[in-house]
């Protein structure tokens, strides 16, 4: 209920704060840079990373949450058809979004005489610090505006959170034989202790580290792993039916294709110049926690699979 109703709200706060930010000083300047492309861009294999991060984050790709949204749809539901529709509704929406941060930072640029350029920031920053921007501009609507857009922020992780934590909680229930109170008890006492270190003085720095990694390298090897295992060793024939059966586009041969040689083949070529740039780039600081975060994942995986619990 909470997500039916603050969701939109999300979705209805963006759409009047960036439409207003259309109006302001400057904002032709920063729309314009946001459509001057440097080609020269295109061979950084880090803007591939960069990108492929990002849709893996909108999108969920490769996550233990899209079994969480896929146990709300009902049998005869039109998969390909709902795919396409998220896949192109979230692309419009941050082209959208796009638009409307670049029109913030061309009136921030104007106001301080800084180049955009300079300005251009994600993540954290550009929640808490471009986006107060424009509420000091809309003056007293700005002061309702802003409450409901971090309200709605922080329902959007809760949502995200407990759609990650429901796999992660029924695999631990079933493995070791807890009922749910205690498995939630338990992950939650886990997750709780775990944040604690990116509310200490460097947990911003640590926290674009374990972002980066994760989306970057991380998540983006199994999802070539995945592509792998279905297309080699699963057999797409047995997803295809399922797929097409109410379906009004469907899939077949290309589809294949894609998943079994092309998919799998360019994750595994640019996953592989970004950990050659990582290794080569990053300090000692940060080649210690992408190790420890490497070890600690591929530890409890083997912790989880090789232990047995008799029921």
């Amino acid at each position: 209920m909470i997500s039916k109703v603050l969701m939109p709200l999300l979705f209805i706060l963006i759409i009047i704060i960036f439409l207003y930010s259309f109006s302001l000083p400057g904002s032709f300047s920063g729309i314009s840079t946001l459509f001057t492309p440097n080609w020269n861009a295109l061979y950084d294999i880090r803007v591939w990373l960069a990108a492929f991060a990002q849709i893996i984050f909108t999108l969920s790709i490769g996550q233990a949450m899209v079994y969480t949204y896929a146990s709300y749809l009902s049998e005869n539901t039109k998969l390909i058809d709902h795919v396409l529709i998220v896949v192109a509704s979230n692309s419009f929406y941050e082209i959208f979004v796009a638009l409307g941060v670049f029109s913030i930072l061309g009136y921030m640029s104007l106001m301080s005489s800084v180049p955009i350029n300079e300005l251009i920031t994600s993540g954290p920053s550009l929640i808490f610090v471009v986006f107060p921007q424009i509420f000091n501009v809309m003056g007293p609507v700005g002061l309702v505006l802003a409450p409901l857009l971090f309200l709605s922020i922080l329902f959007a992780g809760f949502t995200s959170s407990f759609a990650l934590f429901e796999p992660l909680l029924s695999s631990i229930i079933s493995k070791f034989n807890l009922s749910r109170k205690k498995g939630v008890t338990i992950l939650a006492c886990v997750a709780c202790i775990f944040s604690l270190l990116f509310a200490t003085s460097i947990g911003s720095y640590l926290l674009e580290l374990v972002d980066l990694f994760l989306n970057e390298f991380a998540i983006l090897i199994l999802i070539g792993v995945q592509s792998i295992i279905f297309g080699w060793f699963y057999g797409l024939d047995k997803v295809i039916p399922v797929l097409n059966e109410y379906s009004t586009f469907k899939v077949g041969k290309k589809w294949k294709f894609a998943i079994k040689y092309v998919l799998p083949i360019i994750i595994i070529v640019i996953w592989i110049y970004g950990i050659i740039n990582l290794f080569s780039d990053a300090t000692l600081f940060e080649l210690i926690v992408d190790l420890i975060i490497t070890f600690v994942v591929l530890g409890l995986s083997v912790f989880f699979t090789k232990v047995n619990i008799h029921q």
